[in-house]
């Protein structure tokens, strides 16, 4: 579950009195074990998520039992199985940082012999050793030698590295598994003072956005031109569609290459649940994938649409948020200062008193607005921050029905 809490408790959670209030979280949630131990709980749940105990890091179940005592500096959040952990100083900030990753019982799976690491993806993970990158395996054997001066993660069985030469500032191609480039590097990097030098996205659909003197197309994985480098401004494949710009005019290609929706629009957003939001003459509404519109514009903003629903605003001159289906039925009349996007069945709502709270899909405040700060659910539980004096905030996990599973810290 990637919520806010990760960041919040890796980097704002510094204060020591939060020691009694983990142990009392521990305590109140009866757990069969100290906090202090890290012993692994049983509990209906497996999900781990991120706390804080003084100015170190570890996790609690879904229950709110803590099953890896908090003992690392920072902390992510749990992908494939693993987590990335870390202590000291983080190394780009000049520091020595140690990092390294442990399973769901909190045992490294290899010393914490690196100075950055990040998630798992696709059964590897980039570390890197000074200003190298290479990979490992989640036995924590080193796969691919660290000889990247950038390494991203695994995306369609293809990463992208990236190498520094003494005449260019970076040379960028893609490697299997195995280490074997897929696609070999090549000058994708140009005019970096100028800011204008990123030529090269990652894998989506099979095709990746790449630059060619100046204009955007696309690539397959043998680094054959699909779509023709003739655009001003390209997004990456959401739903088996691209946004393309070109002369200031948006429209769509799909996967082969052809242009589906021809460049006519200002301003459009990429495919979520079928429909694209766009906006003609200040007011926003929703096509199909052939064009047609589904939702006519007629809404000073809207929000894409996510499991079925999609966040408008009426007009300028009353800025409320409201919540709309796919038949253009108005599901939340336009009230709150801000709505987020349904999960789990339940949408997080901002009341004018600036306070965060959750309603359902009739509309209905479930959760009374009492948070200053609230994330989406996922998995059942949402992160929530409350203030304690007015100005120290405090976080906490909440599951649907409003219970603290665990209560706010510092």
């Amino acid at each position: 579950m990637n919520i806010l809490l990760t960041l919040l408790v890796t980097f704002a959670l510094l204060s020591p009195a939060c020691q009694s209030s983990a142990a009392d979280n521990s305590r109140s949630n009866n757990s069969t074990a100290s906090n202090r131990t890290g012993t692994v709980q049983t509990g209906k749940s497996k999900k781990l998520l991120p706390y804080s105990l003084g100015e170190k890091r570890g996790f609690i179940n879904s229950e709110g039992q803590v099953v890896i005592e908090a003992r690392f500096d920072g902390v992510h959040d749990f992908s494939e199985g693993l987590a990335a952990v870390f202590n000291g100083v983080p190394y780009g900030n000049g520091g020595t940082s140690s990092a390294g990753h442990i399973d769901e019982s909190g045992k490294l799976i290899s010393p914490m012999i690196f100075n950055d690491a990040r998630d798992f993806s696709e059964g590897l993970a980039a570390v890197s050793i000074g200003e190298n990158w290479g990979y490992i395996d989640k036995s924590g054997k080193m796969v691919i030698e660290p000889i990247y001066s950038q390494a991203g993660e695994f995306s369609e069985e293809m990463a992208q590295v990236g190498i520094r030469t003494p005449d260019v500032y970076l040379k960028v191609g893609f490697i299997d598994k195995t280490g074997k480039y897929i696609i070999k590097p090549r000058e994708l990097l140009k005019q970096y003072e100028s800011g204008e030098y990123y030529g090269v996205g990652d894998f989506y659909d099979g095709l990746a956005q790449n630059r060619i003197n100046g204009k955007w197309g696309f690539m397959d994985r043998t680094g054959k031109m699909i779509v023709k480098p003739v655009y001003d401004e390209v997004s990456d494949f959401s739903e088996g569609m691209a946004l393309v710009t070109i002369n200031g005019l948006s429209g769509f290609v799909d996967t082969g290459g052809r242009l589906i929706i021809k460049p006519q629009f200002k301003a459009v957003g990429n495919f979520y649940d079928g429909l694209a939001g766009i906006e003609i003459k200040g007011k926003h509404g929703f096509i199909d994938k052939t064009g047609k519109f589904v939702i006519k514009p007629k809404y000073y903003w809207a929000d894409r649409f996510v499991n079925g629903y999609a966040a408008v605003v009426l007009e300028k001159k009353n800025y409320k948020w409201g919540l709309i289906d796919k038949t253009d039925k108005m599901i939340i009349q336009p009230t709150y200062k801000s709505i987020g996007e349904f999960h789990d069945g339940l949408a997080r709502v901002q009341t004018d008193d600036y306070k965060w709270g959750y309603v359902n899909t009739e509309g209905k405040l479930v959760i009374e607005p009492k948070f200053v700060w609230a994330e989406d659910f996922s998995d059942g539980l949402a992160a929530v921050s409350v203030e304690t004096d007015g100005k120290t905030r405090e976080f906490g996990y909440i599951d649907h029905t409003g219970k603290y599973i665990w209560h706010p810290t510092r």
